[in-house]
């Protein structure tokens, strides 16, 4: 007898879906959880790495987990009170290369999705950070984050939420707070010089990191092996004087000639953001000819460390000082 045809069903009650934000540590209290919101989606990936069991004639019959980590990748949707600065970037700005990235003390993340789903990464670190943008009328970031979980200090890694837990049922009651975002206009200087825009700034990280890794455990942590800071904008206009200064062309014009940099600062109006590139350099300098078009490109700054008192810093983001009286 002839099979009954395929006739499908599917139950529109039970698709799993919605957003989750992030809770990136508790005011003092943990049933007080602090939230960034995400604008978009949340992506949390259990990274697992096998190692295959291969015999000539037979290809791979087998494989074992070899290593595994959590990444958690989403867009920031702009709220930025103190707390989530000193999360996103600790201290990044001083930080020496090879400064080991998680510390001593195990810093949860957590991903709270709507419907009460919460995963929490034991211990968890920023590797990427979105692109910063300054100006009054612009959002906040451009971009993703990226969060990594590793397995937490001094556990072994079959320990019970070692890496990482998943829960259900954890009430979402949160809102934002419209108190604890920041559209503010920007005032730009290089060195004595001004800068006004067309659009605004984009300041952008290049985080490089190292991992290590024990064969029994994984990778247990992340050192920091390189790091970069640049700024970019499109300028109204600057001076036809600066383009023959040290800033520009160096001690003379000649190949081999190392420019002057100077620390690019911008500063948004209290209780905006303040952001220093540390002895900033130019590194494109184009200029535009054209019937609607202002002259002066994309102009990219690179900041430096300044090693003349030690090691010092090469970029640092705080909050805007309130001007007293």
């Amino acid at each position: 007898m002839p099979n009954a045809p395929y006739a499908p069903k599917v139950d529109r009650t039970s698709l799993v879906e919605g957003p989750a934000h992030i809770i990136y540590a508790t005011a003092g209290d943990p049933a007080k959880p602090l939230y960034l919101w995400c604008d978009g989606t949340v992506n949390c990936d259990l990274m697992t790495e096998f190692l295959a069991r291969t015999a000539a004639g037979h290809g791979e019959f087998d494989s074992v987990r070899k290593d595994e980590r959590i990444e958690v990748g989403f867009k920031p949707s702009g709220n930025l009170p103190d707390a989530a600065l000193a999360w996103l970037f600790r201290t990044l700005g001083t930080d020496p290369l090879n400064a080991d990235m998680y510390g001593e003390a195990n810093v949860p993340a957590k991903v709270h999705a709507m419907d009460g789903t919460l995963i929490t990464l034991t211990s968890a670190c920023v590797h990427e950070l979105p692109t910063l943008l300054m100006g009054a009328g612009n959002a906040r970031w451009d971009g993703n984050c990226k969060v990594v979980g590793v397995i937490g200090r001094g556990m072994a890694r079959t320990d019970e939420g070692a890496l990482w837990t998943r829960a259900t049922g954890q009430a979402f009651t949160a809102v934002p707070s419209a108190n604890e975002y920041t559209n503010l206009p920007v005032k730009a200087m290089w060195g004595a010089n001004e800068i006004a825009t067309q659009t605004g700034w984009k300041i952008a990280w290049k985080i490089g990191v190292s991992p290590r890794i024990d064969p029994n455990v994984g990778t247990f942590t992340y050192r920091l092996k390189s790091i970069e800071c640049e700024a970019r904008c499109r300028p109204y206009a600057l001076s036809e004087e600066l383009w023959s200064t040290a800033y520009v062309q160096g001690a003379s014009a000649g190949i081999g000639a190392a420019r002057t940099g100077a620390d690019l600062t911008l500063v948004e109006d209290a209780p905006g953001l303040t952001v220093v590139l540390k002895g900033a350099r130019l590194t494109t300098t184009p200029v535009c000819f054209g019937e609607d078009e202002p002259r002066m490109g994309e102009l990219v700054w690179r900041a430096y460390r300044d090693y003349s008192a030690g090691y010092g810093a090469l970029f640092s983001v705080s909050r805007t000082a309130v001007i007293q009286g």
